[in-house]
Formats: C-alpha cells, sequence, structure tokens
C-alpha cells in the first residue's frame, strides 16, 4: 500500500479524460436534452440525474483500477451506495486504506446536460 500522493495524478488524469470521453460520447449518440437530463433518481438531499449515471459508472470502474495499482482506498462522491462511500478494490477493507478520494463526477450538471457551460479567461504575467 503506498502512500506517496504523486503516485497518484497521472491516474486521475486518467480517471478525468475517460470520464470526459465516456460524457462527450453520450452527447454524440443523442442531444442534449431530456434524455440526458431526465432525472435518474432522487435521493439524500440530491437529485442524479442520467448524464450523472455516466459519469458515476466511469468513475467506479478507473478508480477501481486506480485502486488496485496503490492499493485500497475509499472513494467518497454523490450517487454511490451506503452513504455515498465504496471501498475500492471491491472486497477490501476500509481500515487498509490510506487514501479518501473525494469526487464530484460532474460538477455543474445542470448546465453541462443542456450543453451551457462557463468559461473564464485567466492573465499571467511573467517576470
Amino acid at each position: 500500500m503506498g502512500t506517496d500522493v504523486h503516485a497518484l495524478i497521472s491516474p486521475i488524469l486518467e480517471l478525468h479524460h475517460a470520464m470526459r470521453k465516456a460524457i462527450l460520447a453520450a452527447f454524440r449518440v443523442q442531444e442534449a436534452g431530456p434524455a440526458l437530463s431526465g432525472v435518474a433518481r432522487d435521493g439524500e438531499g440530491d437529485t442524479i440525474y442520467y448524464i450523472d449515471r455516466i459519469s458515476e459508472e466511469q468513475l467506479i470502474e478507473q478508480v477501481e483500477r486506480i485502486s488496485r495499482a496503490v492499493g485500497p482506498l475509499v472513494l467518497v462522491a454523490e450517487g454511490l451506495p451506503h452513504g455515498g462511500e465504496m471501498v475500492l478494490p471491491r472486497g477490501a477493507e476500509e481500515r487498509n486504506a490510506a487514501w479518501r478520494l473525494i469526487v464530484d463526477p460532474i460538477d455543474g450538471t445542470r448546465g453541462l446536460m443542456y450543453q451551457k457551460r462557463s468559461a473564464w479567461i485567466g492573465s499571467h504575467s511573467y517576470k
């Protein structure tokens, strides 16, 4: 079981790219609107939309892969069963987890599911 945070950087970036790819593929297959913006379930103070389900499936799959490489971890995210926590790899015990990975799979679901995205421009000055 490793505790070097640098060992997580590359796998987390790969997780981000896999989730992005899956979500964009869903938009190509069906237009944004009722299908992806439909309510999959309501629970525990949060509404889970169909687009959220796409990211959650990728999240669990990819984090389980990461956990096999770095050791057991606790995934914390909305939409997960058991109060939003899951120990991965499946079958591992929470007491053996070196990491708690807290994730908001899609921050800004409502805007994204209607293809409305915020934007900003940053500027940097170098001396």
